[in-house]
Parts: structure tokens; C-alpha cells; sequence
């Protein structure tokens, strides 16, 4: 571990002149930027791919170094403007305490520990000294820009929250340029007792882990600070969770600060490090190293030459502009049988042979020429599939009839289905149990594109299997001469088969397939392969022991990546198939890549519209000005649930998962959370504790606020009927409340006397109301021609009593009605 005496060279790590650098456009600073930020290091390639393919919410470490170019002192330059107080102070003192006060400086100054030279900074200038000293270092300039990263972490579509340990407040307000009029969830790393909703909400936020420059009570920056800190167990179960289950990237820190590098040890010292972690930093020494790699870290370097740090500009806009694509190169499939490199015979001499001996003899030679190391092995395949090309087409006829249903150690029983693709037979396995042998078309070897698309298919199997993902169906074996793949024998319906028998016809099939159906999804994805599907629809997911097993059957996903190929809206896929694709799986769009994670996006929501319908998307659907309108029948014709907002909440998932547009697609995370949630809140409604849904449930419960509409961004409900009398109800997730505001302005339209009259007879009545149904803290405030009556209630009553309050929304509406 590096030692704290490092500490000086790290704890600002990053950016002083990065945004005025990456101004100039000069080729001269191009050039620089190329010599001090190299692309091509594998950490940064990966950390790339995971942000182009959006496959898993990330999480950013800001730390001090990150509001330098903002005119914000890193933690040696704090500490040398608290010594320069400090001493300037003393100035004022007696000659015998000056010259205490100088000799206690002095030993800080030597303090290479800047939380214990904090500490005693603190205790030297005296409370009121180091607050306002404190607080006029770290406020921002208001005239100075929000630095440029800020605004370009704030762009990363899968970044989920910012781990901030500033307490400038520049990552909030680069948030609001970058998003305006979008809520951002904001708290202290003091309340992280109200925390427990953050991993499984969708929402953004900045957690402030070292407080916020306005509020003293809140700051985190003395040596006993921390220490208290880091005992609260519910804050390092937070951190622990953040650590573990998302993304990490820490810039402009130091990994190890006591306030994060003992989390990293605590997962380290477990095995917890599931989750990809990434350090951006201008060290080069071996020990950083070695100790980031002890720590699950993987480090991306730059140089920063003059000390600019100018890299980190290009270090980010290489993470944004980077588009996704699909490796070409997979290698040809081969079945498990033993090579035989005792030589071939020729293809006039296999000419007229059973098609089984065929088979035998050609994948035998296939596997001992792919066998051999280097690229030679894959040359001699490929003349040797142009030279045995007849051969090859005939290992294509296959049969059922006893004698020819042989296929390299599967017996084929019965065909099952035929399909776009291929056809799926029911089989015997080498060992005697009971197989899936999906065998595709002839026409594929024929398909370049397709072709790769089944090896990319079977690798991507392979490593499910091997990761053994919970969900996926187990694979077993594949060839592509012919081309097929064999996979365990699920016994029970398919999607499509169980909704045409009724057998998903309540929230309790529809929310319980769709929770567990994205969970898999979303393993996938995790993986460090990251797994995608692009072929989700209801023939491609099982329910397995559904009719043999009904209270324990489970979701089976099959053909990850075995499907799909661009351009398959043409005559290889069923028109009703088309439907689940997304647009980019269609058609070339320029800076979209199908290797996204938004793909599955798509496919996972038509499935959820499928599961409330019973109809398979048409082809463009999506786009059609009726979809909002379809997909909000469809869930409103399932009713069975004491969730009232359900069937709406439900509906918006597959409105953002299927948008025309791919960067406006939420993402399988994001479809798995919510899923998960309102699942929660079907099963248990008296149990939530997320403000948002209940915000939400209680405005669907009310009759007044009938034809509310949802702010997404904001978190609430808003109801504004003719009256003029606006009503909004929102979570704050900060605060663990619900808030309620009734607020009416006259606009000219009233008499203004008799109304102000009229608001003095009734607004009693309303916060009497109020008060009776659980809400706290009603305040009224009205004059003329205007009234807002205000209120909350905790997350600890609402739960428990949320017809109560919308009722008591309802009474007031009555009272209100002008």
C-alpha cells in the first residue's frame, strides 16, 4: 500500500488546465494530448466498452483534484491556507503563547497525515476561525465555470451517481447545466441511514460523502470526523454496496484515503470484488501499482506533462465518443470428438456415404485442423470447407426415422418446431437424457454474417455455462457442419404458449417473469465477457416445471446471441419476430452500435408488452402515436394487484425501454430495478419504504388527482384541473418523506375579494383535514387571490396508511372546489 507520506503527491489528482487546454484546438495540443493519454491501455479499453455497451450502472469517485481548473485547492494546498490563518493568528497572541502556537504549527505542517493535521488545524484556529476559514477556501467563485469533466461525467448515459468527496458542490451544479429541470437525488454522507433505496432506485444522485460547504454540521474532514463516520454501520454498509455492485471509477482521488481504501481491504479481504473498480491517476510508481492491483483495482494512467493534466479531457471524450462493435473474427465450431489427423478421404470417395459417416468423418478433420496453433489452422479449415463443400451440404439431411437419426452422439426423437432460423428437435443425448438439438438452416454457411452470428452465439453459451449464469439454459454441444447447437430439455411452456393458455393472466405471473427474466438478462451483461441477448422474445424464454411443477417453476432464457444478425427484418425472420427487434438490429444507424445493452432494452420491453397483451409487436410499432395509449391498456387490463400505480409505473417501463432512439432507452439495470421494486410493493404494499413509489401509490388512490400526470424527473404526481387549484405529490428520498403541496394562484379570471373571502372560510377545513389523515407539519399560507397549503408524512406512517391520506387529498379537493 502506498505510504501517507505519497499522499501529497495524489490527493489532487487531476485537472488544473484540462478545459483551458482542450480549448486551444491546436494541433500542438492535439499532439499533446496524444503523448499524455494513451487510448489503447487495456484498462481504458475495457472501461470503454462497459460505458459504449451500457451494460452496467457506473458509479464516479470525485475527489479534490477533479475542481482544481474551478479555482478549488486540493487537500496540500487547504492545508498550506490553514497554516498561513493559523500563523497569522498567532501573529496577535503574547510572546509566550505565539511562540506555542508557531511550534504546534510547525508539527502539523510536518504532519504528512492530512486528516490528523486537520484535526489539529481544527483544534489550533479555534471553532468559529476554521468554519469561516474553511468555508472561504472551498466555496466555489461564482463566476469561475464548473469545470469541464463534471459536465462530461454527467453525459456517460450509464453513470448511476457521483461519490463526492468535495464539498464544493460543483458535481451538483455541473449536473443541473448538463440536465436541466431533471431531479437529482442529493445527500450527506451522514444520512446514509436513509440510503437503503439508492441501489435499487433509478434515479441519479450525488452523495456528498464529506458534507456540503453551507451546512458546518454536515462536514467530514478531521481525523475524529472519519473515525465516527466510518463506525456508523449502515454508512459502511452503503459504501460496501456501492463498491460491490457497481462500476467504479475514482478520479482526481486517492485510493488509499482511510475513507475508502478500508472498504476496498474489507471486500478484498472477502472476495466481494465482483464488480469492475478503475482508478484514472498520473502515478507511475511500482507501489501504486501493485497495490491497486492487491485491491481489485485496474489503473489508468496518464501523463501530465508542464503538470497540466490536459489528458483527462481526452481521456473522457474517448469514453464518450467510443462507439461499440461486434468482434468479426470467431472461431468455426466443432463438435466434442476426437480429431483424426490420420488424413481425409476424398470427397468423390465420401460422396454417396451415410450422411451420419459424413458428418463423423468431417468434423473429425475439422477438429484436428483447428487444433493446430496460430492462424494455419484456420486457413486449412477454410480451403477445406470449399473443398468438401458437396459433402458438407449433404451432412445436412437429417431424419427422425430410426437407422438416420443419428447426429454426431444425439438421436433425434421428434421435431417440435420449425422456425426462421431452423428447426428444433427433441433428442437423446450420448448419456441418455433428454436434449434441445436446434438445428439451422443449410443456406447459413452460405451467410457470412450468419455464420457469425452462430459462433458468436456458441461462445457466448459457453461462457454462461461456464459462469454458470442461474436462468440460461445449459448448453451441451454444437457443430456447424451441420450447423447446430444441443441444450437440456426443458420441460414446460414457452412465453407464447403459456399466454395463449391463460396461463399469465395476473400481476403475479407477469411482474414475477418479468423480474427474474431481466435479472438474467442483466448476470449476462455483468459478466466481465458481457453477455448480451438481442433476440429476447417470448419463443426464446421458458417456463420450466410450469404444468409439473406449479409452485416451483422457474424462467429459462435461451439462444443467447444465436438469433440475430443485421438485417434480419428480411425474409429469414417471421414478421411477427421483427417486432422485438430494435431499430439498429434493422438498419445501419450512423453512431449506433447493435453490441449495446439497449438492445436487449428493447427486446426485454416488447416481451413486457407481450406478457400484458397477448399480441406481438408489429414491426415500427413503437414509433406509432398510438403506443402510449396501447401499451397503457394493455397494463390496465391486468387488475389484480392492491398496488394502484402498478399498472401505470408498469407501462412506463416499456415506453422508455422500447424508445425509437437508443440513447434514450433506459437500461436492463434500470428495467431489473424497477421490476424488482414494484414486485416488492405487489407482494408486500405495507412494507415500502421508497418515497417515490409511494408518492405515486398515494396520488393513484386519490380520486381528486385521477388523471395525474408523473414528472419522471422530478419524482411526483401533479394534478391540474380546471379549478386552478394545482396539486403535486412527491418523494424525497434526502428527507425519507412524502410531500404534498396544494397551491392555487388567481390568475385574473376571480373576484379577487370574494375569493381571498371564500380561501379564509375553507383553508382551515383543509389543514384540519390534513393534520387528521397523518400529514406533519401543514402549513397555510394565502392572501390575495393565492393559497399553497404544504405537508409531509415519514416513510415510517405512509406505508400503513395510504388510502387515509389519499382520501385526505380527496376532502380537501371537495373543500377546495371554487
Amino acid at each position: 500500500m502506498p505510504s501517507t507520506k505519497d499522499q501529497t503527491v495524489h490527493q489532487g489528482d487531476i485537472p488544473e488546465k484540462s478545459s483551458q487546454a482542450r480549448s486551444t484546438g491546436s494541433d500542438r495540443q492535439a499532439e499533446v494530448l496524444t503523448m499524455a493519454f494513451n487510448a489503447n491501455q487495456p484498462s481504458h479499453e475495457k472501461l470503454r466498452a462497459i460505458v459504449a455497451e451500457r451494460t452496467s450502472p457506473i458509479l464516479v469517485w470525485t475527489g479534490s483534484g477533479l475542481s482544481a481548473s474551478a479555482g478549488m485547492p486540493t487537500w496540500p494546498s487547504l492545508k498550506k491556507q490553514l497554516l498561513e490563518v493559523a500563523e497569522r493568528k498567532a501573529e496577535d497572541f503574547l510572546p509566550e503563547d505565539r511562540n506555542r502556537h508557531l511550534r504546534n504549527i510547525a508539527s502539523i505542517r510536518n504532519e504528512a497525515n492530512y486528516w490528523v493535521a486537520f484535526e489539529r488545524l481544527k483544534k489550533e484556529l479555534g471553532f468559529s476561525t476554521w468554519n469561516a476559514s474553511v468555508a472561504a477556501a472551498l466555496t466555489p467563485n461564482p463566476q469561475k465555470d464548473v469545470p469541464a469533466e463534471y459536465a462530461s461525467l454527467w453525459r456517460i448515459p450509464e453513470l448511476r451517481g457521483i461519490m463526492n468527496l468535495n464539498l464544493d458542490g460543483l458535481a451538483t451544479r455541473a449536473f443541473s447545466i448538463v440536465n436541466p429541470g431533471v431531479r437529482l437525488l442529493e445527500f450527506g454522507g451522514t444520512q446514509a441511514a436513509r440510503l437503503r433505496n439508492l441501489p435499487t432506485g433509478n434515479n441519479r444522485f450525488v452523495v456528498n460523502l464529506h458534507g456540503i460547504i453551507d451546512d458546518t454540521s454536515t462536514w467530514i474532514l478531521t481525523h475524529e470526523e472519519i473515525k465516527r463516520l466510518s463506525r456508523n454501520a449502515t454508512y459502511k454498509e452503503f459504501i460496501r454496496i456501492c463498491l460491490s455492485s457497481w462500476v467504479n471509477l475514482f478520479m482526481g482521488i486517492s485510493v488509499d484515503d482511510f475513507a475508502i481504501g478500508s472498504h476496498l481491504q474489507y471486500l478484498t479481504a472477502r472476495n466481494l470484488q465482483a464488480s469492475p473498480k478503475f482508478w484514472l491517476t498520473n502515478r507511475a510508481d511500482q507501489e501504486t501499482d501493485d497495490w491497486a492491483e492487491e485491491s481489485g483495482i485496474q489503473v489508468i494512467k496518464y501523463h501530465s506533462p508542464d503538470d497540466s493534466h490536459a489528458a483527462v479531457g481526452a481521456f473522457l471524450e474517448d469514453l464518450l465518443s467510443y462507439v461499440a462493435a461486434d468482434d468479426e473474427d470467431y472461431p468455426p465450431v466443432t463438435p466434442e470428438i476426437t480429431p483424426a489427423n490420420s488424413g481425409i478421404p476424398s470427397p468423390e470417395e465420401l460422396t454417396g456415404k451415410p450422411a451420419e459417416e459424413i458428418r463423423k468423418v468431417l468434423n473429425a478433420h475439422a477438429s484436428y485442423l483447428l487444433s493446430t496453433p496460430g492462424g494455419e489452422g484456420l486457413d486449412s479449415y477454410e480451403r477445406f470447407a470449399q473443398k468438401y463443400a458437396e459433402q458438407i451440404h449433404a451432412a445436412w439431411f437429417l431424419s427422425t426415422a430410426p437407422g438416420k437419426n443419428e447426429l454426431l452422439g444425439h438421436t433425434l426423437l421428434t421435431e417440435e418446431a420449425s422456425g426462421a432460423f431452423g428447426t428444433v428437435y427433441r433428442a437423446r443425448g450420448p448419456s441418455g437424457e433428454d436434449e434441445a438439438v436446434k438445428i439451422l438452416h443449410s443456406n447459413i454457411r452460405g451467410n457470412r454474417e450468419k455464420l457469425t452470428a452462430f459462433r458468436r452465439g456458441v461462445r457466448s453459451m459457453k461462457i454462461l455455462q461456464e459462469r454458470q449464469v442461474s436462468g440460461m439454459v445449459t448448453y451441451k454441444d454444437a457443430s456447424e457442419i451441420p450447423t447446430f447447437v444441443s441444450m437440456e430439455w426443458i420441460e414446460g411452456p414457452n412465453l407464447a404458449q403459456a399466454k395463449e393458455a391463460h396461463q399469465i393472466d395476473d400481476w403475479d405471473m407477469v411482474l414475477r417473469i418479468g423480474k427474474d427474466l431481466a435479472r438474467i438478462i442483466q448476470s449476462a451483461q455483468s459478466l466481465p465477457e458481457r453477455v448480451l441477448h438481442r433476440d429476447i422474445r417470448p419463443p426464446n424464454v421458458m417456463l420450466e416445471g410450469l404444468y409439473h411443477a406449479p409452485d416451483d417453476w422457474r424462467v429459462v432464457v435461451l439462444d443467447f446471441d444465436l438469433s440475430w444478425h443485421r438485417g434480419a427484418s428480411d425474409q429469414s425472420v417471421l414478421y411477427s419476430a421483427s417486432g422485438y427487434l430494435a431499430p439498429e438490429q434493422i438498419a445501419r444507424i450512423p453512431n449506433v452500435s447493435t453490441r449495446s445493452g439497449a438492445v436487449d432494452s428493447f427486446g426485454l420491453g416488447m416481451t413486457l408488452y407481450f406478457l400484458c397483451s397477448g399480441e406481438d409487436p408489429y414491426p415500427g410499432q413503437h414509433t406509432s402515436e398510438k403506443w402510449y395509449t396501447r401499451v397503457n391498456q394493455a397494463t390496465a387490463m391486468i387488475r389484480d394487484t392492491k398496488w394502484r400505480s402498478l399498472p401505470s409505473r408498469f407501462a412506463r417501463c416499456i415506453l422508455m425501454a422500447t424508445s425509437e432512439q437508443q440513447a434514450l432507452r433506459i437500461d436492463v439495470p434500470a428495467i431489473a430495478n424497477e421490476l424488482s421494486r414494484l414486485w416488492s410493493a405487489h407482494l408486500e404494499p405495507d412494507r415500502v419504504t421508497d418515497t417515490e413509489l409511494l408518492a405515486e401509490e398515494i396520488a393513484a388512490r386519490s380520486e381528486a388527482l385521477h388523471s395525474y400526470t408523473w414528472d419522471f424527473d422530478a419524482s411526483l404526481a401533479r394534478y391540474a384541473p380546471p379549478t386552478g387549484v394545482v396539486y403535486q405529490v412527491q418523494g424525497d428520498e434526502s428527507l425519507g418523506r412524502v410531500l404534498l403541496n396544494i397551491e392555487f394562484m388567481s390568475m385574473g379570471q376571480h373576484d379577487r375579494s370574494s375569493l381571498s373571502k371564500y380561501m379564509n372560510e375553507k383553508v382551515p377545513g383543509v389543514v384540519a383535514t390534513l393534520k387528521r389523515c397523518q400529514w406533519k407539519d401543514v402549513r397555510e399560507r394565502h392572501g390575495r387571490g393565492q393559497l399553497e397549503v404544504s405537508a409531509w408524512v415519514g416513510v415510517d406512517h405512509a406505508p400503513t396508511h395510504l388510502d387515509r391520506l389519499a382520501e385526505s387529498i380527496d376532502d380537501a379537493s371537495k373543500l377546495l372546489t371554487f
